[in-house]
């Protein structure tokens, strides 16, 4: 940067407005604008050699900062796209492998699921609906929901008896004849197979 006295004398000689009081890099910006806008001026430049000159040298070695400025950010910029990828890389990676665990859950559950449905089919402990539909068919005096699910209750004690009078009501109120063909009449408060 130039001295500032020099900058001073010299936005003085040509003069710039307003540069009193003004700090070294705000001066010198105010006179390479100022110089620029005279540059196209006929004959300026040959009439004011000094400032020409004090033009070329300041906007030159700013050039060579800027150009090593935009090396860096380049540099820096390269660099951190480097890291992106490999960021985004390891992350596809981790998606690659949670999705293939998850695929493969997926098809233990679906065969432990097939194996269950075996169990079923080779003579295991009928399920809820049959269950219902078993009762139902036992007597022909019928029963109410209540009766129905405390006999759930005592044969599946593992399941929630709320979800097993929501499922009775369901069944007996018209799908166990829907699905089954078997017709389901209720007699008061209770239902039975005619």
């Amino acid at each position: 940067m130039a001295d500032y006295n020099g900058m001073k004398k010299l936005a003085k000689e040509l003069g710039v407005k307003g540069y009193v009081g003004k700090k070294a890099e705000k001066l010198m910006d105010m006179i390479l604008d100022f110089i620029e806008e005279k540059m196209d001026q006929e004959g300026w430049p040959e009439e004011n050699q000094e400032a020409m000159a004090f033009y070329n040298e300041n906007t030159e070695s700013e050039g060579a900062a800027e150009e090593e400025d935009l090396d860096e950010v380049a540099e820096a910029e390269e660099a951190e796209t480097e890291d992106e990828e490999e960021y985004l890389d390891e992350v596809e990676e981790k998606v690659k492998t949670a999705k293939a665990e998850k695929e493969k859950q997926k098809k233990e559950k679906k065969k432990e699921g097939a194996t269950k449905n075996n169990k079923k089919k080779q003579g295991g402990k009928p399920g809820v609906i049959a269950t219902i539909v078993s009762i139902l068919s036992s007597t022909k005096k019928g029963f109410t929901v209540e009766e129905i699910t405390e006999r759930l209750a005592k044969a599946f004690p593992e399941r929630d008896a709320e979800g097993m009078s929501k499922t009775t009501k369901v069944q007996v109120g018209g799908r166990i004849q829907k699905e089954k063909g078997l017709n389901v009449v209720k007699e008061g408060k209770k239902y039975m197979i005619k």
